[in-house]
């Protein structure tokens, strides 16, 4: 069986509109918490809470990690391929198992939520920072968290499915 080909029939997707609430769930979350920030919070400045926690305002134009900076129209165009790609195989991922299904809900939100921002800020706004010591994790947000999330899901699916 190919990727395009019909959802077996012996397994029920989760219905498309719980999938794309949880989706358009992520994309706001996102997108009002990233607003929050950029109203609250100066650009390149850190609220302290706690010993391992910050609350900061950065600007990304790469990737995770902040890789590949000033990649922004790059970025843009990966994130309408994959997003593409998603659509042509969403059928078929969450005929998969409820995991799957919900996992890429999760990448469907947070794909979107950082698109928004590339296309609107010019770059993504991160603003969680979690750290120990001087030794800080990269800044992350609420999509990135999601598309996270969305991958472990698909993985864990898979994983279950192997076992069978």
């Amino acid at each position: 069986m190919t990727s395009l080909d019909p959802v077996p029939p012996s397994r029920k997707a989760p219905p498309f509109a719980l999938l794309s609430a949880v989706a358009a769930g992520i994309l706001i979350l996102d997108q009002v918490s990233k607003g929050m920030v950029h109203r609250w919070v100066p650009l390149y400045s850190a609220a302290r809470f706690g010993p391992f926690f910050n609350l900061t305002h950065v600007l990304n134009t790469g990737a995770s990690f902040s890789m590949f900076p000033d990649a922004n129209r790059a970025f843009i165009g990966l994130t309408i391929v994959i997003l593409a790609v998603l659509a042509v195989l969403h059928r078929r991922l969450v005929a998969e198992g409820p995991l799957t299904a919900f996992g890429v809900a999760c990448l469907w939100g947070g794909a979107l939520g950082n698109l928004a921002d590339r296309l609107r800020r010019g770059a993504v706004l991160d603003f969680l920072d979690f750290h120990w010591g001087v030794h800080h994790w990269p800044a992350f947000n609420v999509a990135d968290s999601s598309i996270t999330v969305g991958v472990a899901l698909m993985f864990l699916q898979n994983i279950a499915r192997a076992r069978k």
